[in-house]
């Protein structure tokens, strides 16, 4: 965690706190940790992740994103292409549900578009 790899998902101020928490928490352990008792050490752990767990959560969203996304539409427009189809195997599908599928798969795609276009908007360390 001392040489993070998530910097793009914190701010300077974020950074240098986390590293000089790091830092403290370095010495603290090869001066007095030594001898303290285990509840002690998971409460300084639990302090640590505090403030690194939601830098891991948003490099973690940040880089399943992308796939995510892929993932969507690829379904979406398999829907569509269902919608259309004009094989005898979906021919049991009525005009009705045809247009249903239509207009959920575009509507999920609408969706997806304006998270997209709002993600695209912030930073990536913002929450």
């Amino acid at each position: 965690m001392t040489s993070c790899c998530h910097c793009r998902h914190h701010v300077q101020t974020e950074r240098e706190a986390l590293s000089a928490q790091l830092s403290a928490m370095e010495d603290w352990l090869y001066d007095e940790g030594e001898d303290e008792t285990k509840s002690t050490y998971v409460n300084k752990l639990e302090e640590l992740r505090a403030k690194g767990d939601p830098i891991e959560a948003r490099a973690a969203d940040d880089a399943a994103r992308p796939a995510a996304i892929e993932e969507l539409q690829s379904i979406v427009n398999q829907y569509l292409q269902l919608a259309d189809s004009s094989l005898p195997a979906h021919a049991h599908f009525e005009g009705s549900d045809r247009e249903t599928l239509r207009r959920e798969a575009g509507a999920a795609l609408e969706w997806l578009n304006e998270k997209v276009a709002l993600q695209a908007q912030l930073h990536k360390y913002d929450q």
